[in-house]
């Protein structure tokens, strides 16, 4: 199989994969009663700890990065506002609908992608990408108005969290490739999630704060 279908099949299972563990976020925090920030905490320090030991068992030098201090800055900067915020804003839409309008939602960051790479490089779309963007746009048109540009079919904070989710998701996508080109995958989305869950630490331990409800 070549690079390139290999990085399309890589996609279509990470969709898959995203997807349903917003069906079971949802799940959790409708029978749990379990807090999205509290959630978003757990998921990003134990993925973070797992993605850690699979890069050490692999191979990579996972303490690498934390010995350059730009590097490591970079990385704090993207735990901050790439790994936690991607993670927290879809929860939140989550919380606010469900996890098929916050999936979709999200999913506006190839739109947000290709807009800022056209204004950068200017380079302007194929048309078969502007297609494409038209299809998405005019889906979430329908999803959040049902068709009727005079109402909303979601509440005004799903909106929002789902719009902000998809600006996250967009930032988190094409921030750390000059990381993870000089220290692979494994350790930057690994440290990211690890550090990204240690920052809500803090803020889910004060006294009087209910981690469930």
């Amino acid at each position: 199989m070549g690079s390139s279908k290999k990085g399309m099949l890589n996609v279509l299972i990470a969709a898959v994969l995203w997807g349903s563990s917003g069906v079971c976020a949802q799940f959790i925090m409708q029978e749990s009663q379990m807090s999205s920030p509290f959630l978003t905490m757990t998921r990003l320090l134990f993925a973070g700890l797992i993605l850690l030991m699979l890069g050490f068992v692999h191979g990579d030098r996972i303490f690498r990065v934390l010995q350059n201090r730009r590097d490591a800055l970079s990385l704090l900067f993207f735990s901050l506002f790439g790994a936690l915020t991607v993670q927290f804003t879809f929860l939140m839409t989550i919380e606010k609908s469900n996890a098929a309008t916050a999936t979709v939602l999200q999913f506006l960051s190839p739109t947000i992608i290709v807009a800022w790479f056209a204004l950068a490089r200017k380079a302007r779309p194929t048309p078969l990408v502007l297609g494409a963007i038209c299809t998405s746009l005019a889906g979430t048109f329908l999803l959040v108005t049902h068709g009727n540009p005079t109402t909303l079919s979601i509440s005004p904070a799903a909106l929002f969290w789902g719009i902000a989710s998809a600006f996250a998701a967009a930032f988190y996508t094409t921030y750390p490739s000059t990381l993870i080109a000089r220290y692979g995958t494994l350790p930057i989305v690994g440290w990211s999630m690890l550090f990204g869950g240690a920052m809500l630490l803090p803020f889910l331990r004060r006294p009087g704060h209910r981690f469930c409800g």
